[in-house]
């Protein structure tokens, strides 16, 4: 299952269930950034969009219309 998947599921759930969601996420190690947000390098942020987009170019061009 995706990310966007579980996301989505998550959208779905009943506003309670979705409080115990975020509770969880918060409490998560990973979930805090001490210092702020953090800055890619451009040529590695260049890297991932290539990529992304050669992966996703049906779905990228159907937009585009």
């Amino acid at each position: 299952m995706s990310a966007i998947e579980i996301i989505e599921l998550i959208k779905a759930l009943p506003c309670a269930d979705q409080a115990r969601v975020k509770a969880f996420v918060r409490e998560l190690p990973e979930a805090e950034t001490p210092g702020g947000p953090t800055v890619m390098d451009a040529e590695k942020a260049r890297q991932i969009s290539q990529r992304i987009f050669a992966e996703n170019r049906e779905l990228f061009t159907k937009l585009a219309q």
